[in-house]
């Protein structure tokens, strides 16, 4: 089997374009990602934190902790 010559010498170097770099990346939106971290540790705790704090509350408010429960949701 032969091979059709490509017109070019194995033994001389070829220039060939050079690739350019590609632009960088952005890096993480920080201030972004910490106000949405904020925010959802907040809404998480004034959503949690009165439920722990029902059993405590009752008494103080001569309620029952159902109606406390009420107040929270309300």
């Amino acid at each position: 089997m032969t091979t059709a010559p490509t017109g070019e010498d194995p033994g001389t170097p070829t220039s060939r374009p050079t690739a350019t770099p590609a632009p960088a990346e952005p890096g993480l939106p920080l201030s972004g990602l910490l106000a949405l971290s904020t925010a959802a540790f907040t809404a998480v705790l004034t959503e949690l934190l009165p439920a722990g704090l029902l059993p405590r509350m009752a008494p103080d408010l001569g309620v029952s902790e159902a109606r406390v429960g009420f107040l929270v949701t309300g």
